[in-house]
């Protein structure tokens, strides 16, 4: 199914003709050539046509996703069959080659940096790609949940000059969403920032921009409470490297205070990362201290 006779569907759905939907947008003929495949809209054309057919980019792109059943589009979890990931792959770096609608494209990097996550030993996420998604997160004036999820998946993979450059908009944003519900909620796009900020963090230090990585810190002690105890598990370790960074000789005491934390969580829901994480200290605490040695600490 084309994107235009997908928007067709759409407008037939909500029982609207051509004109009263291009009503002082653009002339009749152009949405109506676009629906038939014959020529492309601009980006600020074809929203103001989907918000008018009271739809959002988030929901076009589940929506035209979900309609085209030949490829696996949900974004990969434990269940899905070692030959589902491949095929899955292939279709959304099609969507990003031979697409040239922005927003399309953008969706292509959102899947593949969510499968990515998933299987982190066969990366697919390119410099380009990140690049226009830094790009279009740092320009466009509002972040709406398109957004907010591009950056949440984003943001691990991203350069320390990229988290640079994104710091500031992020807290802007966790500032504006700063309500009552966001603070109750974990679906809230308040929550997802907080998510992409910890993974901003994460990138920045084991790039070893430790003095980045603090600024994201102490952006972050500042927001609380957190929505979720994963998070403030996170802002836990995350002062635990630092720790380490600025007092690399005292690695048993450090230690000791992780160890601590996470017997806290022993007989409860989250205990199932306790294990593993702390198998996988003594690596991120050896990089952590010969860090901090080599910066004179």
């Amino acid at each position: 199914m084309e994107l235009g006779e997908f928007m067709r569907h759409q407008r037939q759905d909500v029982g609207l003709t051509i004109h009263q939907v291009t009503h002082d947008i653009m002339p009749d003929s152009v949405l109506s050539r676009f629906e038939r495949g014959e020529t492309e809209l601009g980006a600020k054309s074809f929203v103001q046509i989907l918000t008018r057919l009271d739809g959002n980019i988030d929901f076009l792109q589940q929506s035209f996703l979900t309609a085209n059943k030949t490829f696996y589009h949900y974004p990969i979890d434990d269940t899905l069959t070692p030959d589902v990931y491949p095929a899955q792959i292939v279709y959304f770096q099609k969507l990003w080659e031979e697409t040239q609608w922005p927003y399309y494209r953008l969706a292509a990097i959102l899947f593949i940096a969510i499968a990515d996550v998933y299987h982190i030993e066969n990366f697919h996420l390119t410099d380009d790609m990140l690049g226009r998604a830094v790009h279009h997160l740092a320009h466009i004036s509002r972040w709406g949940q398109f957004e907010v999820t591009l950056i949440n998946a984003v943001s691990p993979f991203l350069k320390a000059d990229q988290v640079q450059t994104l710091a500031d908009r992020i807290f802007e944003q966790i500032n504006a969403e700063s309500n009552y519900y966001a603070l109750h909620s974990r679906n809230s796009r308040y929550h997802n920032l907080i998510s992409a900020a910890q993974g901003m963090f994460n990138a920045a230090y084991l790039q070893r921009n430790i003095t980045l990585a603090e600024t994201i810190f102490s952006e972050l002690d500042t927001v609380r409470p957190l929505p979720s105890m994963v998070q403030e598990k996170n802002r836990f370790v995350e002062m635990i490297i630092l720790d380490l960074y600025h007092h690399p000789n005292e690695e048993k005491r450090v230690t000791a205070r992780l160890v601590q934390m996470y017997q806290g969580f022993r007989g409860t829901r989250y205990n199932y990362s306790r294990t593993a994480q702390l198998d996988a200290w003594p690596q991120v605490a050896a990089n952590v201290q010969k860090w901090g040695w080599a910066d004179g600490h």
